[in-house]
């Protein structure tokens, strides 16, 4: 479990506790959410719900179950919940169910799946490839495995990799095709070959990369720790038209290909391997175009749909779109007229749907919409003198100090600044807990694994910590002698003379 919090005048995700659960159900994590309240603060239930502003979770029926889920129970006891399927994973699921609908950017997943086994498990085709690439002056990269739970960035490695690696990779297979040890590695890399010929299914990678390169970015910056609502929708926009453009004109990746492309003798030559024809036919580089052509464009159409269907929601929502309001870069700050009737509106939504929040926190709920008008007025010379601070930046000097005279106003921003968009904090959590918790410690119970979580999400940088707090404790607290420590400490600096000697 995580917690995004304030630190600073600035909203973070921290790690919070690792409970273990006794259901696997919305009952059971909630007992556990509980719990781990009490254990951390010792504070009930009624008390942290009545500080809870939003919930976070991936899109699994546990979380989000419209009667059972962990959201429509917390949503019974918390009215103004904001709950938030992780924006990261909405946008894997657009990307997979696009490319479920394209079989032939479908077979180039499959490809980066098998290439990347290939050399993974051989350790001598691995070998052969860096020589290979030793020959052809290139820089080998190891192909990228796009198995498994991993956000799109792995997928575009992949891609890329196999395009750096692309002339020695299809000479090392070209040679395993007559040299190789068994007939299965044999016929293994005669399908590769025949696949890094393919004019289509090479343009193919080249064309992907470029789409890929787009939804990576959004993903990133999805996934970055003070992301929160009001990025969403301005990181998705931007996507949707880097996307549109793409589907007009070539992107740089595709001009690369073209740019390698050369004609010798009526043979069509990539990086100097000679193209063929699929399926035994003729192979023609205009017709091939226009099918990779229509293949991008069918894909990226494709993606704009899922996308605008999952991320509906967010314009949708009253409260998810009346966020944008605090942007100060969405002001319109050249009119004064203007600037001071903006989020107008959306403030007085924000206000009705917080409104047992805010008087909870002895906030003047009438006076919140005067608040916003005078603030603009005096943010409006820092949003033009300084338009390169991102709204984090800009909201954070308010947010330390929290002027007695726009109290009212900040703490709805605050509100708003704590709706969580993503549980990437929480995954890559999950990746550290499967580098502590290995095999080799199957006996490490939960309160232990918790505590080294803590160490290393929450601790400080070893150049930072001081140890003398930790040796006192642990000096005072197993009664440890001092000609014990000297001994031990004789035994090792015999131990090291006698390492020294030989």
């Amino acid at each position: 479990m995580y917690l995004r919090v304030f630190d600073d005048g600035r909203p973070t995700t921290k790690y919070f506790s690792l409970q273990a659960l006794e259901r696997a159900d919305s009952k059971g994590m909630l007992t556990s959410i509980d719990a781990a309240f009490d254990k951390e603060f010792q504070i009930d239930a009624q008390t942290w719900k009545e500080k809870l502003v939003g919930f976070g979770a991936d899109g699994a029926a546990v979380n989000f179950g419209q009667r059972q889920g962990v959201s429509a129970k917390l949503r019974a006891d918390i009215p103004h919940l904001v709950s938030v399927h992780c924006v990261a994973h909405r946008l894997e699921l657009a990307i997979k169910h696009a490319l479920e609908q394209c079989k032939y950017f479908k077979e180039i997943e499959d490809f980066l799946v098998n290439i990347f086994k290939f050399y993974k498990n051989s350790p001598l085709n691995w070998s052969n490839l860096q020589l290979a690439g030793e020959t052809t002056n290139v820089k080998v990269y190891k192909p990228s495995n796009v198995l498994g739970t991993r956000w799109i960035g792995h997928h575009e490695r992949a891609i890329i990799n196999i395009t750096k690696n692309y002339s020695a990779m299809f000479t090392h297979l070209d040679q395993v095709t007559i040299t190789g040890q068994s007939i299965d590695a044999k016929n293994k890399a005669k399908g590769f070959c025949r696949k890094l010929q393919f004019y289509r299914f090479t343009k193919s990678l080249y064309v992907m990369m470029d789409i890929y390169t787009v939804l990576s970015r959004l993903s990133l910056m999805f996934q970055k720790n003070d992301s929160s609502v009001e990025t969403v929708d301005t990181c998705f926009q931007a996507a949707l038209s880097n996307l549109r453009e793409l589907r007009e004109n070539p992107g740089p990746r595709e001009m690369e290909f073209n740019n390698h492309i050369t004609i010798d003798n009526d043979d069509i030559k990539f990086l100097d391997v000679t193209c063929r024809a699929e399926r035994g036919g003729t192979l023609t580089q205009q017709e091939y175009d226009e099918m990779v052509n229509r293949d991008k464009m069918t894909l990226i159409q494709n993606t704009i749909d899922q996308l605008e269907v999952r991320f509906t929601s967010f314009s949708d929502n009253q409260v998810l779109n009346g966020c944008k309001v605090i942007n100060q870069r969405n002001w319109p700050i050249d009119n004064v007229g203007d600037l001071l009737e903006y989020g107008q509106i959306e403030i007085q939504q924000l206000i009705t749907h917080f409104q047992d929040l805010l008087i909870r926190r002895s906030c003047k709920i009438n006076d919140i919409p005067l608040e916003w008008r005078q603030l603009k007025l005096i943010l409006r010379d820092t949003a033009i003198t300084q338009p390169h601070l991102t709204y984090l930046d800009f909201w954070q000097r308010l947010l330390r100090h929290m002027p007695e005279e726009f109290v009212n106003i900040l703490t709805l921003v605050k509100i708003v600044l704590l709706i969580p968009i993503h549980t990437s904090e929480c995954e890559r959590g999950f990746s550290i807990m499967g580098k502590i918790k290995t095999d080799w410690r199957s006996s490490l119970t939960t309160e232990k694994l918790n505590e080294l979580l803590r160490i290393k999400l929450l601790g400080q940088p070893l150049h930072k910590f001081n140890p003398q707090p930790a040796i006192m404790t642990w000096w005072n607290a197993v009664g440890v002698h001092e000609d014990q420590i000297l001994a031990i400490w004789t035994t090792c600096t015999n131990e090291s003379d006698t390492d020294t000697d030989l």
